[in-house]
């Protein structure tokens, strides 16, 4: 699915990750973690072109990404952002409908009903015709998810997607996280311990530039590391 073939990302003479490997199954669920300012959103945004390496190669079914246009690109790899960026002057509907209208994946009628769909598969189908301004943050969150799944990505790349999240609707999200999963391989960024033992197929540990760790789930957990360790309060 993804190959990160020893790339590196630096700004002026600091690198913010450097050589760096790895791969990313087809629908499997990678988490990254790590300390703040450790290059992880900056790594994410790699693997859908937002931020470019500056060597190294990163590769999605086997075709190098910076030979993939933009716009497929970024449809066939989504990106559900911290302030999920939603446009405070569209509707629930009109946000989500933006891309696939820009797109032309269908008539209006073919695009609302898709648009109907993908908000009742997150739970959000009843403010379809209200404003962001309106909206609490997890179902501000279900709605950047809706729009991103319109689509019809291969990976969805998520940025600290509980960091506004009360308990409870951290616990939806994982449900709504492992429902995705099963048709969308999904890479999220977070700090959110409950992702490593209920949600994570594999975790990489990201540290001063390199990969400190990079496993299953249950090795991240039971590593002997000691910064992972501490990292994990344990």
């Amino acid at each position: 699915m993804i190959s990160v073939n020893k790339i590196s990302k630096k700004y002026g003479k600091r690198y913010v990750f450097k050589n760096i490997s790895f791969d990313i199954k087809d629908r499997e669920k990678l988490l990254i973690i790590g300390p703040s300012g450790c290059g992880k959103t900056t790594l994410i945004r790699c693997l859908n072109g937002l931020n470019k390496v500056n060597s190294g190669n990163i590769f999605l079914n086997g075709v190098k990404i910076n030979q993939i246009d933009d716009v497929t690109l970024k449809s066939k790899v989504g990106m559900v952002f911290q302030n999920y960026n939603l446009f405070p002057h569209l509707t629930v509907r009109e946000n989500v409908a933006l891309a696939p209208k820009l797109l032309k994946m269908g008539s209006d009628e073919e695009i609302d009903d898709l648009v109907k769909k993908l908000l009742s598969k997150v739970n959000i189908i009843n403010k379809i015709d209200s404003y962001p301004s309106k909206l609490s943050g997890g179902e501000k969150q279900r709605v950047a998810i809706a729009r991103t799944l319109a689509t019809k990505p291969e990976v969805i790349l998520f940025d600290e997607p509980t960091s506004a999240l009360d308990p409870a609707t951290i616990s939806d999200f994982i449900l709504l996280l492992k429902e995705l999963s099963r048709t969308t391989t999904i890479v999220v960024v977070s700090h959110e311990m409950d992702l490593i033992k209920s949600f994570a197929d594999k975790v990489l540990f990201l540290k001063n530039g390199s990969i400190l760790e990079y496993g299953t789930a249950d090795e991240i957990l039971n590593s002997k590391n000691e910064e992972v360790r501490n990292f994990l309060g344990k």
